[in-house]
């Protein structure tokens, strides 16, 4: 028996998912929201545009290609097959072109149609589309028989509601304490249980068990949650000492869509 040495290509994805406008990285960027979000009634049609810039020094290829999402509170991220979600609108969508020759210091786009089916659709429906550049041979950094190669791609999230349809549903699947660097976090699983996709913003209240008096408001941040997808949100418990407390968690979906939790921390 004997070993035979094979050079390995390993693809390192740093995936961009901040719904920030014009995030950049390195040469390549995508301008606009990384988040999409239309409501449209079956049968209707839209489009839209993305534009990529280049601000590099040489010609970039990119490369435009679909794939399904969903998240889980452990922090996975599962880029599926395009359409293999049952929520999955990727059928419903077709681009101009699937790559893109964008000269130094020049921007190109390329256009996206939605066209949501004429039948019985409720809540929202989504998928991504890819934007990924093509690595340059300078990339590729050889360690050992094996190529590395680091590639940054964008996902831009493409949201369709159907009108105003869908159920609005969570479900707390986890609540934990943490500490990190001296840091203590309240954890929160929260999974959509609904059709619809929500936003909601998560924070604590904390009362002494005893006193009833208020410690303090304790901020979560708001996050995206797709149906049938779940994820954490980390409260950063700053100031509080040892003792028994009575908490009320708070997931505000920003309209008439309120959620809540009591429970008892011992810290």
């Amino acid at each position: 028996m004997y070993l035979k040495r094979f050079a390995v290509s390993v693809i390192s994805f740093l995936l961009l998912l901040a719904l920030v406008s014009g995030y950049t990285y390195g040469e390549v960027s995508v301008e606009g929201e990384l988040y999409r979000e239309r409501s449209l009634e079956p049968g209707q049609t839209y489009e839209g545009t993305i534009t990529v810039s280049n601000t590099g020094d040489t010609k970039r290829t990119i490369r435009v290609y679909q794939t399904d999402y969903r998240t889980h509170s452990s922090g996975k991220v599962v880029y599926g097959d395009p359409g293999t979600q049952p929520r999955s609108n990727a059928s419903w969508i077709e681009f101009d072109q699937d790559k893109l020759q964008i000269a130094a210091g020049s921007k190109s786009s390329f256009r996206y149609e939605i066209t949501v089916p004429d039948k019985d659709l409720l809540g929202s429906y989504w998928s991504t589309i890819m934007v990924e550049p093509v690595p340059r041979d300078s990339e590729k950094n050889q360690q050992g028989g094996t190529t590395l190669t680091q590639t940054i791609r964008y996902c831009v999230k493409i949201v369709t509601n159907i009108e105003d349809t869908g159920k609005r549903s969570v479900e707390i699947t986890e609540v934990d304490l943490s500490r990190s660097d001296g840091e203590l976090f309240l954890l929160v699983g929260v999974k959509n249980s609904g059709e619809r996709v929500l936003f909601p913003e998560a924070w604590a209240e904390i009362y002494g068990l005893k006193s009833g008096e208020k410690v303090g408001r304790f901020e979560g941040g708001r996050k995206h949650i797709f149906p049938e997808s779940s994820i954490s949100y980390n409260i950063k418990l700053s100031g509080i000492s040892k003792g028994n407390y009575q908490t009320q968690l708070v997931l505000d979906n920003g309209d008439e869509n309120v959620w809540g939790a009591q429970f008892k921390i011992n810290l």
